[in-house]
């Protein structure tokens, strides 16, 4: 079986579910996952997530964490969760005390983040936006 990362390329999804495929179909019953075919699904933890990993692949998960863990590894601890409230100079609120907007921020682990927007405080949420969902444009 060939490595995922020949040539000094990265593996991706698609190519290292064909190796497994490819293995599942010749392989004997009960016989383990090759050290090669785990090692190419761990270093695809390092762009992806476990969870979308372990599925597309059909890997069981907790394998694969201990795995990915095991190998220096993968996911970043989750951050923990805290409340951070910004002082804005103008929080001018509307008549009721309500603010004039509310956005609520979902990411695909289901962590939330919600925003109460009073005044001129809009103009920075873009960025944290982009910081909470752990994207870089």
């Amino acid at each position: 079986m060939k490595k995922s990362n020949a040539q000094g390329s990265k593996p991706d999804l698609k190519k290292v579910k064909k190796q497994f495929d490819k293995w599942r179909r010749v392989r004997r019953p009960r016989e383990p996952i090759p050290p090669e075919l785990w090692s190419a699904a761990v270093e695809l933890t390092h762009r992806y997530s476990i969870t979308r990993v372990s599925r597309y692949l059909a890997l069981n998960f907790k394998d694969l964490k201990k795995k990915a863990n095991a190998s220096g590894g993968q996911q970043k601890a989750s951050p923990s969760v805290s409340f951070v409230e910004i002082p804005w100079q103008d929080q001018a609120a509307g008549a009721d005390g309500r603010p004039a907007c509310v956005i609520e921020v979902q990411r695909r682990g289901g962590e939330r983040m919600k925003l109460s927007l009073y005044g001129e405080a809009q103009a920075a949420m873009g960025h944290l936006i982009e910081k909470f969902l752990g994207e870089t444009r």
